[in-house]
């Protein structure tokens, strides 16, 4: 699965694009450092995409200016993109991979689907984190663990805290009426 693949179409799911947005768009919303999308990575994508019918591009010509290619996405397009959103949900190689495919998932899934994903990765997190509160006796200062190993142990802990407070708040988020309209028929 590619996440540059997931984000070219999930922009495109919103809006028709020009070539020269994406990695702009991109930037905006720091996935670039969040997700760790590699820019120069956006181009071959689109390649592909166009390539493999995801995606169409038509050369505009706006007066005397060079022409510019506008993007939109195929409905094969919006499959792809379905289905790759609907795996990082389900099945997400890294906690990362679940957070991209929420930034993609409106409008393309049903709320019924998100709600069981997000409770799937709750779970999985909250027996990480009963496994790693097994490891809090490693903190123990008699014991000859190094400082960098305690610190790391910490540090994964809090990081499994912070991910299921936002999973709890966006459950909230999503089960509000007004929130309905941006899911899918079931």
């Amino acid at each position: 699965m590619s996440k540059t693949h997931l984000a070219v179409l999930g922009f495109l799911n919103e809006r028709p694009m020009y070539g020269y947005e994406f990695p702009q768009a991109i930037r905006n919303r720091g996935m670039n450092h969040w997700a760790k999308i590699n820019l120069p990575s956006v181009y071959k994508a689109m390649t592909t995409l166009e390539k493999n019918g995801y995606i169409s591009g038509k050369r505009i010509i706006e007066g005397n200016n060079p022409p510019k290619k506008v993007f939109k996405i195929t409905q094969s397009g919006k499959k792809y993109l379905r289905r790759l959103v609907e795996k990082n949900l389900s099945d997400p190689p890294a906690i990362v991979d679940f957070w991209l495919a929420v930034a993609f998932m409106l409008n393309l899934i049903p709320k019924s689907f998100v709600l069981q994903a997000i409770d799937n990765f709750l779970n999985r997190l909250k027996k990480q984190e009963k496994l790693h509160k097994k490891l809090d006796h490693l903190k123990n200062d008699k014991l000859n663990i190094p400082f960098n190993y305690k610190i790391l142990l910490k540090f994964g802990g809090n990081m499994k805290q912070e991910n299921i407070k936002a999973l709890e708040e966006l459950k909230k988020e999503i089960q509000k009426p007004e929130n309905s309209v941006f899911f899918t028929e079931e």
